[in-house]
């Protein structure tokens, strides 16, 4: 992918001819007043590395709302996502090149022509489509006839504007145009002479940094953030090898905050904050590693801050494999940073799903934007479960210890106490359920990726319930890791998302969770729970789910039903509180 940062845009022509094609097709329909064919092929690359067949269709937002859209088009109705990019230049070319020099009332009158535009097409978008919103910014207004102008408040005002109309319209998001454009430079952004001639008004290096601020939200739309960022410590963590330098020689602050293996540090540690999992993979003498950490203050990072680590002379590849399975993490879910393009190399032969990151000079000195540029491990939001994340990792060692001085599971789960907490509708952490939506891939049984404005919808409507499943142990907070969402027709109940965490497999949480479903399902009336299983590339754990817990399977394959609604919960755990369903009834009542 750092390739993609650098390469010429022949090259990366080529790149896009040679990339395989995904086998999930994701089809992105682009709203702009210019022409954008040249960010094919950028999307095309990002879309092969997580597995999608990128599909584009432009509109035109002069004819999108009179015409094809609001009298309606299927092809929004079955876009997965919505691109916009409008442009002052296009929309009001006298507020772009003039704004300083117009009177009050002109300006405001051409804001508000373009202010009319928006709203116009951001309602026949949304009336059309679902599919999430991405609109980038207008770009500043600058008085250019003169060195004396400052940048002209226009584009400011517009861009609020923005901001609290696709809020309010939800699953709509702005994108920070100026972001792109001070990433590019202006003069690599612009074309004025093939803007004359054919309507591109931006260069290539202007539509990678767009396709790339896309992608951070694309990724998580499909679920393809990552979660572990995996360093290697000689040339990575500190300049120079532990084994032939010695602790006291190895380059780290000895060059102030600027130092670059600092700000790996300081990246690496703000990524582990937001709960981004870190671990180490190393070819060194364990002890002599620790010692680095100990023994020099200029450390940044500490070993309290890793997950998990593989610190021994075996191959790389196994390495992370083993740390993958400890840390119950699909390998595509890992970001692997060595300075060694010999390890970086084998790694990707021999483990492709993993995503390596050579860390050459440019690299080095620029650690932090790169991984930003790439947004890898880009959300939302942070939540409070994200800080737990590392801690209950890092608390596994215990309970390993509690799984080995157990004779059987069923005494390791008991032994552990667990004490389960449910809550349901309004008592939600909302940012927390549209994470899980996002980040959960392995056991999750319906794969969809619902933001937070549309568990917010769930939560409001009368027909709908939304349970989250939180627990914690004798040795520590695993925090909310389970999700399921219950709509109810009639006489029947759908599970529409049932999700868990893999930090909370093996423990039969999963029962908790349906029991819930059952019980409330059967409270309201219904007298059969449907529910199904959508395959994906990374779930098939969970295939069986429905038929092992006595569902009958329709003709579909994909579809099971319980009825009558009877269903027996694990009895393991220590305690299981149900607040928000007490009033009516407590949790397995009359199931058998």
């Amino acid at each position: 992918m750092l390739d993609l940062l650098t390469s010429s845009y022949a090259q990366v022509l080529q790149a896009a001819r040679r990339s395989r094609t995904g086998s999930r097709p994701y089809r992105i329909v682009i709203v702009t007043d210019s022409t954008m064919s040249p960010i094919e092929p950028f999307l095309t690359i990002l879309g092969a590395d997580i597995d999608l067949e990128i599909s584009l269709t432009y509109a035109d937002p002069a004819t999108t709302v009179p015409d094809s859209f609001a009298a309606g088009n299927d092809t929004l109705k079955h876009a997965d996502c919505i691109l916009v990019l409008l442009s002052l230049r296009c929309q009001a070319p006298d507020l772009h090149d003039r704004a300083a020099f117009l009177p009050s009332p002109t300006r405001d009158d051409l804001e508000d022509h373009v202010r009319n535009t928006a709203t116009l097409l951001l309602s026949a978008l949304r009336q059309q489509s679902s599919a999430p919103i991405l609109w980038f910014s207008f770009e500043d207004v600058t008085a250019t006839l003169t060195t004396l102008a400052v940048s002209e408040p226009s584009a400011a005002r517009l861009n609020h504007f923005l901001a609290t109309r696709l809020a309010d319209t939800g699953n709509a998001h702005l994108l920070d145009f100026s972001k792109c454009l001070a990433q590019t430079g202006h003069d690599n952004a612009f074309d004025p002479q093939r803007a004359r001639t054919i309507s591109v008004l931006y260069r290539p290096a202007l539509f990678r940094e767009i396709a790339l601020e896309s992608f951070k939200y694309i990724r998580n739309f499909t679920g393809n953030t990552k979660k572990c960022l995996v360093l290697d410590c000689d040339g990575t963590l500190w300049g120079g090898t532990v084994g032939e330098d010695g602790i006291d020689n190895l380059l780290i602050g000895q060059e102030g905050s600027n130092s670059p293996y600092l700000a790996i540090q300081r990246t690496a540690l703000d990524l582990h904050d937001n709960g981004v999992l870190l671990a180490l993979c190393s070819k060194n003498d364990e002890p002599a590693v620790w010692q680095v950490f100990d023994q020099r203050p200029d450390m940044i990072l500490r070993k309290s801050h890793f997950a998990a680590h593989r610190i021994n002379w075996d191959d790389k590849p196994a390495n992370l494999r083993a740390l993958a399975q400890q840390l119950n993490i699909a390998l595509d879910s890992i970001v692997f940073v060595d300075d060694s393009v010999f390890e970086t190399s084998m790694v990707e032969k021999l483990v492709p799903q993993i995503t390596c990151l050579t860390l050459d000079k440019a690299a080095l000195l620029d650690f932090r934007g790169i991984l930003s540029r790439l947004g890898w491990f880009a959300s939302p939001a942070t939540t409070k479960d994200d800080r737990l994340r590392a801690q209950s990792y890092q608390d596994d060692g215990q309970r390993g210890i509690l799984r080995g001085a157990s004779a059987t599971l069923e005494e390791y789960l008991r032994s552990l106490s667990m004490q389960v907490a449910i809550v349901a509708n309004s008592d939600i952490d909302i940012d927390r359920a549209a994470q899980l939506c996002r980040r959960t891939n392995q056991f999750n049984l319906t794969l969809h990726r619902h933001g937070a404005d549309e568990i917010a919808g769930f939560v409001a409507a009368d027909d709908t319930d939304v349970f989250m499943l939180s627990v914690r142990d004798k040795v520590g907070d695993l925090g909310s890791i389970g999700l399921a969402i219950l709509h109810h027709r009639h006489d029947q109940a759908f599970i529409d998302t049932f999700l868990l965490s893999c930090r909370a497999f093996g423990r039969g949480l999963e029962d908790i969770l349906l029991t819930c479903c059952v019980d409330k399902a059967r409270h309201r009336g219904a007298t059969r729970l449907v529910g199904k299983y959508v395959p994906g590339p990374r779930n098939g754990l969970v295939c069986g789910f429905y038929k092992d817990r006595n569902f009958a399977p329709h003709q579909d394959g994909e579809t099971f039903g319980l009825s009558p609604l009877a269903f027996t919960p694990p009895d393991h755990f220590a305690s299981i509180t149900t607040p928000s369903l007490q009033q009516r009834e407590p949790i397995g009542a009359g199931i058998t």
